[in-house]
């Protein structure tokens, strides 16, 4: 993961977001972690309530069989979160 900025304590307002940009995150099943996946959320300027919703999709979307998880930010969508199903051979380690 690459950190564009230091996490604030809280996430920035709507008019703070920034735009223009798209970010994203891979978390293997095993790796699922609410506060790695809150960070980067915040960092990318997701409101709390909008960044809780995305966090608890992204557990059932494994707990439903995933191997892993890809959360892409489109910051200037109207539906700025995305998540997708990483297949397994997306997860395998490099040869």
């Amino acid at each position: 993961m690459c950190v564009l900025r230091p996490a604030a304590a809280a996430p920035p307002s709507p008019a703070e977001r920034p735009t223009g940009r798209i970010e994203e995150l891979a978390l293997p099943a095993a790796e699922l972690s609410t506060s790695t996946m809150q960070r980067f959320l915040w960092a990318c300027g997701i409101d709390p309530d909008e960044a809780l919703s995305v966090m608890t999709a992204t557990r059932e979307t494994v707990r439903s069989g995933a191997s892993g998880v890809l959360l892409r930010v489109e910051t200037d969508s109207r539906e700025p979160v995305e998540i997708r199903e990483l297949d397994r051979a997306s997860l395998s380690p490099a040869r």
